[in-house]
């Protein structure tokens, strides 16, 4: 018979969310059929060995219940709430005891721990962060494992998402977008002076303090400068609706130029309301991302000044040779973009690989006529020569 304590555990879980009434039954019945075989064990045991809760759910519906009997999972820290989810894991608000301060801790699936490969992703991920120390990137503060789990303490920051901001409020000011990206692709100077790429720029891993002030999270997807091991045994990498043409080919193939794209896109987004690209499947929108062009700012956010459009184009070129080279290039022209200094190439019209491909037929076309000029000159000079001599012959021979 379920004790009270697995009563009021069930009614909590349940009032979070986490389970439904039907699971809770059905895991009372299998508790029940425990017991008879002479296996006693908590309905919150159940639930989780069943892979109906994660057991940082549990610590959390525990500690909201009062039960006393609720383990803490990772030592050290008490978790309060989860924050968020995702495909690996779960992500909590936890405060870290003996320094007094709350913490983001991200937890692997249980489920996923027996596969190496995903606990070296994991881990990874927390050495790279571990490199970087820069204001606009959530610091990694601590790893490890422990009681069959695998976690990665991250700062906390107070405050929504990019994506959340887009989505409650609508488009951007323009100058809290350029700030933003600016601020965001400074973020991504530091990170490439590390050798590290991102590859999953996009308004969901930008967070937002109360104050406004971007940090950059989430490198589960990011690679070092060694060689990702882990790429290959993956499909494609990255958010279809952000994700660059080359990675959408290859993951392997992406640089910090598919990080720039990735953050055009993502500006893109600040500045109309939406995502670039957006279909109904994976496969449509991938090939829109490949094969096709965004609706133009001037159409998608009316109002935006030129200059803007000439740096998101840039950005979102689909030969990446086009774009800027590097996040410092980005950032010297976000900055006299904000003071008014930016100007814009003569003959740009809205369309960058356009832009590129008239200047250059231009510069062949100037080549072109250097070349014909030259040519001419030396033909007229062979003629000249020419005549010259046969004057010298005819003068030698009288």
């Amino acid at each position: 018979m379920a004790s009270n304590d697995d009563l009021l555990f069930a009614e909590h879980a349940v009032k979070a969310g986490f389970v439904t009434e039907e699971q809770v039954r059905d895991s009372l019945r299998v508790q029940e059929r425990m017991a008879e075989m002479g296996v006693g064990d908590s309905l919150r045991n159940v639930l989780v060995k069943r892979g109906l809760l994660r057991e940082g759910d549990a610590a959390v519906v525990a500690r909201a219940a009062g039960l006393q009997s609720g383990r803490e999972p990772i030592p050290g820290y008490t978790l309060e709430a989860r924050v968020g989810t995702g495909a690996m894991g779960s992500v909590y608000r936890a405060f870290q005891r003996n320094m007094k301060r709350h913490v983001a801790i991200k937890i692997l699936r249980r489920d996923l721990t027996d596969d190496p490969r995903q606990v070296e992703r994991l881990q990874r991920e927390a050495t790279l962060v571990g490199q970087l120390d820069h204001p606009n990137i959530v610091r990694g503060l601590d790893c490890g494992q422990s009681d069959g789990l695998v976690w990665f303490v991250m700062e906390y920051v107070e405050g929504r998402t990019l994506q959340a901001r887009i989505r409650q409020d609508g488009p951007l000011p323009v100058d809290d977008a350029v700030v933003i990206a600016r601020k965001i692709a400074e973020a991504l100077r530091h990170a490439h002076e590390h050798g590290v790429v991102h590859r999953d720029i996009k308004p969901g891993n930008i967070l937002l303090t109360t104050d406004g002030e971007p940090r950059l999270t989430d490198y589960g997807l990011a690679k070092g400068e060694s060689d990702d091991a882990l790429t290959h045994l993956d499909a494609t990498l990255g958010t279809p609706q952000y994700i660059s043409p080359e990675q959408a080919r290859n993951p392997r193939d992406a640089d910090t130029r598919s990080d720039i794209y990735s953050l055009g896109a993502t500006l893109y987004a600040m500045l109309s309301g939406r995502p670039p690209f957006h279909a109904e499947s994976l496969a449509a929108t991938l090939t829109q991302v490949l094969y096709e062009r965004p609706t133009p700012l001037a159409e998608a956010a009316p109002g935006t000044p030129r200059e803007l459009v000439y740096v998101v184009e840039r950005m979102m070129a689909k030969d990446r040779r086009h774009r800027y080279a590097t996040p410092d290039e980005l950032v010297r022209d976000l900055r006299a973009l904000e003071a008014g200094r930016l100007h814009v190439p003569a003959g740009f019209r809205g369309d960058i690989e356009a832009f590129v491909a008239d200047r250059r037929r231009r510069r062949l076309w100037a080549a072109g006529v250097s070349v014909a000029a030259l040519l001419a000159v030396s033909v007229v000079t062979a003629l000249v020569w020419t005549q010259r001599a046969e004057r010298r012959g005819h003068a030698a021979a009288a």
